[in-house]
């Protein structure tokens, strides 16, 4: 999976055939990290006086928005486990 031009949400066989969108969004992602189980995006969503994390599914849908402590550096986004 990719972000294509921060709106589309894309994937790609491994193969590197079969490139299709999975989700387009209005507002603009600035990146994107795919959780270890492979069910959740973590997305990086640039507002307009605030940078702001969503998770998502995997297909980029039901996106919730995160409440931080402090605001993240730019493009910031990695998942941890444990």
């Amino acid at each position: 999976m990719f972000l294509r031009g921060g709106l589309e949400l894309m994937a790609v066989d491994a193969d590197g055939q079969h490139l299709r969108q999975l989700h387009r969004w209005s507002r603009f992602r600035d990146a994107m990290a795919l959780s270890p189980d492979g069910r959740h995006l973590a997305l990086l969503v640039r507002g307009e006086n605030r940078t702001h994390v969503e998770i998502a599914h995997a297909d980029g849908t039901h996106p919730h928005r995160l409440k931080l402590q402090r605001p993240l550096p730019a493009r910031a986004l990695a998942w941890t486990t444990g």
